[in-house]
């Protein structure tokens, strides 16, 4: 994707209700305008959290006087699970019964709280326990293609999982002979269930890309949906879009 379109789609989601339209007006499947929807509100929430913690008060204030956490959430530039936990503790409700709250809202006697937790959500595809469970899935369903292409073509390899006794950081597949892409040895796969942008590329890039590079030598991160065209070529680590990953057969 081009970074102008990017920063572009970006900009207009604005909330959660925006996905669809933003979706439409630029050809892209939701599920990927999810994606980058919910990257943007994680970054968002570690640069607003501390601004609306600090008017927790007057947050608990406008609440009671009749104002949604919904509508208080995209003020502040905040998921609505983040505005509700600030405003619904400091109005007495406990962290655990909060929790609580969201897993079963129907245990709500008050109608209007229990429309309010409704509320948060529907509009909340990231904190809720819905956006949780879309997310771990999301995660899974990328390992489970990378294992079904690598078992398609006969490759043998070690999980996360079985490596991880060994005190290293792992990828999620170390191949137990390199494979060749365009001429580069690929010691080892990584399955990535977000769009490369340039902050999420850095921060892959920082955390566990160059440490899986220096520990097991050249290897590759795939993105499922979708990455930047302008991206920085990387000696030793091929960044891959989840569609050419797929259409790639190591065989010829």
């Amino acid at each position: 994707m081009r970074r102008s379109k990017y920063e572009k789609i970006v900009k207009e989601l604005k909330s959660y209700d925006d996905i669809e339209r933003v979706a439409r007006k630029y050809s892209l499947d939701p599920e990927t305008v999810l994606v980058i929807y919910t990257q943007k509100m994680i970054r968002s929430t570690m640069k607003n959290f501390h601004r609306a913690k600090a008017r927790v008060n007057e947050l608990a204030r406008r609440w009671s006087s009749g104002e949604r956490i919904v509508d208080l959430a995209r003020e502040y530039n905040l998921p609505p699970v983040v505005m509700g936990n600030l405003v619904l503790t400091q109005a007495g409700l406990s962290r655990r019964e909060y929790n609580e709250v969201l897993r079963d809202p129907e245990k709500i006697r008050d109608e209007s709280l229990r429309r309010e937790i409704e509320d948060i959500l529907r509009n909340d595809p990231l904190y809720s326990p819905k956006g949780n469970a879309v997310q771990r899935r999301r995660g899974h369903l990328g390992e489970a293609r990378i294992k079904e292409w690598l078992d398609r073509y006969g490759i043998e390899y070690l999980r996360e999982e079985e490596l991880r006794g060994e005190g290293k950081k792992t990828p999620d597949f170390l191949l137990k002979e390199p494979i060749e892409y365009r001429g580069e040895k690929v010691h080892w796969i990584e399955s990535k269930g977000t769009f490369g942008d340039s902050y999420e590329l850095r921060r892959n890039l920082t955390k566990q890309l160059k440490p899986y590079l220096e520990l097991f030598g050249s290897g590759m991160a795939v993105y499922w949906y979708g990455l930047l065209d302008e991206i920085p070529m990387i000696d030793g680590i091929i960044i891959l879009p989840g569609d050419e990953f797929l259409a790639w057969n190591p065989r010829k």
